[in-house]
């Protein structure tokens, strides 16, 4: 009976585990997308994230884009990596799951659909919420090589850039 009263002595002031993502990213986040191609003028949208915790390191990770007719929802999840501080994946729930990862306040992620590289950057500050996401093509990159020899390095056409400053309005 002491054995168990000393351990849950020692145990009752230990700290919990902190929430895999920080508390203030979570609640919905609106603001005007831009969307910058190669093709024309920039075009703006309505755009909202959601991030609400669930079960187990899980968070909705639901994004709209868009209004009426054209709305779009994407309702994704976040799920921490057990046991790898600051590592999620973004599971898109269809069998895609992207890689991500938070470094200080931007979470990052880059993947490649087809001839495509995306790379996407959510950086929170307080109240605001700022979304990048480029996409390049890898199909016919600007290729060089040091005058002095060494490796060739490729450069890929930037295809697009969007880019957004959500403003939190739930919590």
């Amino acid at each position: 009976m002491t054995g168990v009263l000393i351990v849950a002595a020692l145990t009752a002031g230990q700290p919990t585990d902190p929430p895999a993502l920080p508390a203030g990213w979570v609640g919905k986040w609106v603001g005007t997308l831009t969307i910058t191609t190669d093709k024309g003028d920039p075009q703006e949208l309505p755009m909202s994230l959601e991030v609400r915790p669930l079960a187990d390191g899980r968070y909705t990770w639901r994004l709209v884009y868009g209004e009426g007719e054209k709305r779009q929802t994407r309702d994704y999840e976040l799920v921490a990596k057990a046991g790898k501080p600051g590592r999620f994946e973004i599971d898109e729930k269809n069998g895609i799951r992207l890689g991500a990862r938070l470094i200080g306040n931007t979470l990052y992620a880059i993947f490649q659909v087809g001839e495509a590289v995306i790379h996407s950057r959510y950086e929170q500050a307080g109240d605001v919420l700022r979304v990048e996401m480029t996409a390049y093509t890898t199909r016919d990159p600007l290729a060089t090589k040091p005058t002095a020899g060494g490796a060739e390095v490729k450069s890929p056409q930037l295809l697009s850039a969007q880019s957004a400053e959500l403003k939190k309005i739930e919590k």
